[in-house]
């Protein structure tokens, strides 16, 4: 729902959409809590007005903006309500998108002429010629009910909240969208855009952005961060929201500075993926979308493996978290063999056993991205780490089997983690900071299975939970590993496995060395 549609008299009843709308809002407010930081060099680190820019600034200014007035022209100055701005800022960041394409990459000049031939002028050629090559963004109108914000993680299709305006985008270096003009789905997404006016509430307008925003990345599977705006009818301002929360910038007048208005947008239509919060790990190949693991990869020529995702099995609803994400895939170079790409946690009753028919299930494996809380309680150990001593001290049956384990790094530069303080370009963090810090993780494990409570016969059942409790036994005597996470959902049932491995404890995000007194020991879930 847009913000306009819970925005109702005292005396009117709310619609239904608006109630749940509404109660969504409130959910992602309880979320995000104190989470909020405001840094006040924000535009500076993030959207410096460059000067290879100010040819397609000076150009935009000159014909949308009034030098005479200080004013963007057709943005009403006292408007009688928000909705008088919807159209205008529209248009506006538009026309200034337009302006930048000069500098985005585009396709050839051959394939634009084969694109033109008659018999080629069709949606399958451009997919399959120039999917890859293509770069659109496009603000869009999403307040109203006929063109409101889809969502795949609704089960009725569209998403509980809808943002005023929606800055989406097409193209496969960035979004991996195999489309040629923009739609208006939260897979699509690159920034939702409230607009209110300067009277109103900013808190509501940014709880509002909050709760849309929670919608486009749950329907990313690679996005580690997004940017949002509030616009009135004379201030921008920019949030970045990631696993930790969000951060801002300081209000702006983007009549008075109009050229970082320009740098604003210019930002948000970026080409390149890791600018506006894509995981370069996460790539479109000729056909499929694929994610990429390096052995060592702190070593000069790493190993790199590659998975083909086949489908997304699970994505998290709450943004501020660890990030859960589960998709089933193929290795690239063993078509035969099916994967199951898992970044972070899998909370309860959220891992469904879906199999390609004819596939082996002894032959799964399950790659896990974390955004893992570090730094701030000592005693702390990653899941990594514990299956791998696990594995050395004997430990075999009922658990996954660690195949591979890394920290995420942003760039070739092996130093280069990806952690939330470092996207936030925080080079000097308080002890509040410090909090918030996070690193994206991933392991790769195996198998992979449905969970316990998928279980087809009394003996199936009986079986796995056997197999299951002497794994925990086994975790703490011969190990010295306490789970402290046993539930339906981290249990796995395989009827097909041998003894031992009918039933599968998954999800040592919480666990911890048996003996252990740290401050961690005693800390509830992270």
């Amino acid at each position: 729902m847009s913000s306009e549609d819970f925005r109702s008299h005292e005396s009117e009843p709310l619609s239904p959409d608006a109630v749940e709308a509404a109660r969504y809002v409130e959910q992602v407010q309880h979320e995000f809590g104190d989470s909020w930081r405001l840094d006040n060099k924000f535009l500076e680190k993030f959207f410096p007005v460059c000067p290879a820019w100010k040819p397609d600034i000076d150009a935009t200014q000159k014909r949308h903006y009034n030098a005479r007035t200080s004013r963007w022209k057709r943005i009403p100055k006292i408007p009688k309500a928000a909705s008088k701005l919807y159209t205008p800022l529209r248009m506006l960041m538009n026309d200034i998108l337009l302006a930048e394409e000069q500098y985005r990459r585009r396709p050839s000049a051959s394939d634009k002429a084969l694109a033109q031939k008659p018999a080629q002028r069709t949606s399958a050629y451009l997919h399959k010629h120039l999917w890859d090559k293509i770069h659109v963004r496009c603000v869009l109108a999403t307040h109203t009910k006929k063109k409101k914000l889809q969502s795949s993680r609704t089960w009725h299709g569209h998403s509980p909240v809808s943002p005023i305006l929606f800055l989406a985008g097409a193209g496969a270096k960035v979004l991996g969208v195999r489309w040629t003009f923009i739609k208006p789905i939260a897979r699509a997404g690159i920034s939702p855009i409230e607009i209110i006016l300067g009277s109103e509430d900013s808190l509501v307008g940014r709880d509002r952005l909050a709760a849309s925003m929670t919608q486009v990345m749950s329907n990313q599977t690679h996005r580690r961060f997004a940017y949002g705006l509030i616009v009135t009818e004379t201030t921008c301002t920019v949030y970045m929201f990631d696993h930790s929360g969000a951060v801002t910038s300081p209000p702006f007048d983007y009549h008075e500075h109009p050229a970082q208005f320009c740098a604003v947008i210019f930002g948000l239509g970026s080409d390149r993926g890791e600018r506006v919060g894509f995981d370069q790990s996460m790539f479109p190949g000729k056909k499929d979308f694929l994610v990429r693991t390096l052995v060592n990869p702190g070593e000069k020529s790493p190993k790199e493996v590659q998975y083909v995702i086949r489908e997304g099995l699970f994505r998290f609803s709450s943004l501020v978290g660890r990030g859960t994400n589960v998709l089933r895939t193929l290795k690239l170079d063993d078509l035969n063999s099916t994967s199951v790409v898992k970044d972070a946690t899998i909370p309860h009753g959220e891992l469904p056993g879906r199999e390609s028919e004819g596939s082996d299930i002894n032959s799964t494996f399950v790659v896990k991205d974390a955004w893992i809380p570090r730094g701030d309680l000592p005693g702390r150990e990653s899941e990594g780490s514990l299956l791998r001593h696990a594995q050395a001290k004997g430990v075999v049956n009922g658990i996954p089997q660690l195949e591979h384990f890394e920290e995420i790094r942003r760039s070739d530069d092996p130093n280069d983690l990806d952690t939330i303080l470092r996207n936030r370009q925080i080079d000097q963090p308080t002890a509040e900071d410090l909090k918030l810090e996070r690193v994206h993780t991933r392991i790769v494990l195996k198998p992979f299975a449905e969970t316990i409570d998928h279980f087809e016969t009394r003996k199936d059942l009986l079986l796995a939970f056997l197999d299951a409790v002497l794994a925990h036994r086994q975790l703490h005597d011969v190990a010295g590993i306490l789970h402290r996470d046993i539930s339906i959902g981290n249990i796995l049932i395989n009827p097909a496995g041998a003894e031992g491995n009918r039933g599968i404890l998954i999800d040592f995000d919480h666990a911890i060395r048996v003996g252990d007194t740290s401050p961690y020991s005693t800390k509830g879930r992270l």
